[in-house]
């Protein structure tokens, strides 16, 4: 009877620590549905600033279909490092100076690590809250042909935020911090082969102009209020745009940044 009794104990700790962990994971799935630092922007942008430099007039994509997938893997109860990846449908709509429409199909793949810990209130998302996250890279579901070596920003000619490695997490403390209303220069570096580079900013987008092989650079005003918003480096091969046989080839970055207000 005693042994019946042991058992049963160590059945019921079994199954509540595997019921803490499901609801834990629950909460933390929960909490990045409200956490804007963590939203995937993709497609929508307006389609101007492109009619003088290449030989589309305007192009943009279209979102078909979004599946977010959420793996988490738990440490102690404590903490959490989570691999959110975001498998995309959609479509690249061109249309080229003589009006004739070209589509393209698009399978990309983004991937977002971000780190939990579980230290406050039980009230909110189990006590969960989000401590530090990466970039998002989105890349074509077979590989992309164009590469991006690195991203620096830069306001009134100083250095803010240099990035080579978009799987590096970030504490959300370190999250960069921009003015309202500023004048932010981009640089990215990526391979010398002839690309075409595009600056995202808040469903906004304007083309890279190339400095040098290799070197493109861009700039955006921020916008005035104070919020978390996301900038994004587009790379995407020549034929994307300029053919309508080749297929869709393209790799980006997608960088938090929030605008203070003193």
């Amino acid at each position: 009877m005693r042994s019946w009794g042991i058992f049963l104990l160590v059945g019921l700790l079994v199954f509540g620590v595997g019921c803490a962990k499901v609801d834990d994971e629950a909460e933390i799935e929960a909490l990045i549905d409200t956490l804007e630092e963590l939203v995937l922007d993709y497609g929508g942008q307006e389609t101007g600033d492109v009619k003088d430099a290449i030989t589309p007039v305007a192009w943009w994509r279209e979102l078909l279909q979004h599946h977010r997938t959420v793996d988490i893997e738990m440490f102690q109860g404590e903490s959490a490092y989570v691999t959110i990846t975001h498998d995309i449908t959609a479509q690249l709509h061109i249309v080229t100076v003589d009006s004739v429409n070209v589509d393209k199909d698009i399978n990309d793949v983004g991937v977002r690590y971000a780190v939990f810990k579980k230290d406050t209130v039980e009230g909110y998302h189990g006590g969960w809250r989000l401590v530090g996250l990466s970039p998002v890279e989105i890349e074509c579901d077979n590989g992309s042909t164009v590469d991006i070596d690195s991203v620096v920003i830069e306001v009134a000619g100083e250095r803010v935020y240099a990035l080579s490695d978009p799987t590096v997490i970030i504490g959300k403390e370190g999250i960069l911090e921009l003015p309202p209303s500023t004048d932010v220069a981009v640089r990215v570096y990526t391979t010398p082969d002839t690309v075409l580079a595009f600056l995202h900013t808040f469903r906004r987008r304007w083309r890279f102009q190339m400095s040098e092989p290799g070197v493109y650079e861009g700039v955006w005003t921020t916008p005035d209020s104070a919020r978390i918003y996301r900038v994004g480096v587009d790379l995407m091969t020549r034929e994307t745009l300029w053919d309508d046989v080749e297929p869709y080839d393209s790799k980006a970055w997608i960088m938090p940044y929030r605008v203070v207000v003193e």
